[in-house]
């Protein structure tokens, strides 16, 4: 296996689910690639339906103030809308 140097200036990262924690996924391995991806890109923004919001899944990805933007259909409630605000991610929807 090679090591590549990968870096972009904005990382768009589909998870599976986004909760107070932070965000989750299904497959160990793709958490591990999505949170290197994040780790190298100059600004994150999560996509995330409502349905996933609310939800924690196995492999976390990272934690709330891992991303900057959260991009979503509906404007989170509750616990979850307080901890975004609280990690300062600017949730976007529409």
């Amino acid at each position: 296996m090679h090591d590549v140097d990968i870096r972009c200036d904005l990382a768009l990262v589909a998870v599976g689910a986004v909760d107070a924690s932070g965000y989750s996924t299904s497959n160990l391995g793709d958490a591990t690639m999505m949170a290197e991806m994040m780790e190298r890109a100059e600004r994150t923004a999560i996509l995330a339906d409502s349905s996933k919001l609310g939800r924690r899944l196995f492999a976390q990805v990272a934690p709330l103030r891992g991303a900057d933007y959260l991009v979503t259909d509906t404007p989170p409630a509750g616990e979850l809308a307080s901890a975004l605000a609280q990690a300062d991610v600017t949730v976007v929807t529409g």
